[in-house]
């Protein structure tokens, strides 16, 4: 009965929600290249190909724009055919879009397959693959993301509807 009790209320205030380490970008003036190691040790930084990241526990990634969004995540763009944008998930440093299933996004980043709801929630995934093909990124995007050269542009099949959707991402740096 305890139990049951416990697992109610765990359910109800959302307190047991599954944790994911992650990586993010450092947000502006977190110490990095010029710090002590015991101050870099401090900010929750490591070491990373393109300069550094801090590792987070989190149950959930609000997409952009959104209340409790993530600083330093990066983001998958959806966007139409003139460019607009149609909706945004947040996604871990090293993650790279795998397939698009309804609202939600499979993203990989080598070691594991996370689900990414409408909503930022994530679960673990079979590591789903859409088939996919590069397009060229229209110029909103290009704008939205900032000239960005690691910009990436593809066309992917829904794997629920089997509908082609756009999409946009930075790859990694390395």
């Amino acid at each position: 009965m305890r139990l049951l009790i416990a697992t109610a209320l765990c359910l109800s205030l959302a307190g047991c929600a599954t944790t994911y380490r992650i990586s993010v970008w450092p947000e502006a003036g977190e110490p990095a290249d010029d710090a002590t190691q015991a101050q870099i040790e401090a900010a929750g930084l490591i070491e990373h190909p393109c300069g550094w990241v801090r590792e987070v526990e989190v149950s959930k990634l609000p997409p952009p724009g959104r209340r409790g969004h993530l600083s330093g995540a990066e983001s998958a763009t959806e966007f139409d055919a003139t460019g607009a944008i149609l909706r945004r998930w947040s996604m871990p440093v090293d993650a790279s879009p795998q397939a698009i299933d309804g609202e939600s996004l499979v993203v990989g980043d080598g070691e594991r397959a996370l689900t990414i709801d409408r909503d930022g929630r994530l679960s673990v995934s079979a590591g789903s693959q859409s088939e996919t093909a590069a397009i060229d990124c229209p110029r909103g995007i290009v704008d939205a993301y900032e000239d960005s050269e690691f910009l990436i542009c593809v066309r992917m099949k829904d794997l629920t509807s089997g509908a082609e959707r756009a999409i946009a991402y930075e790859a990694n740096c390395s």
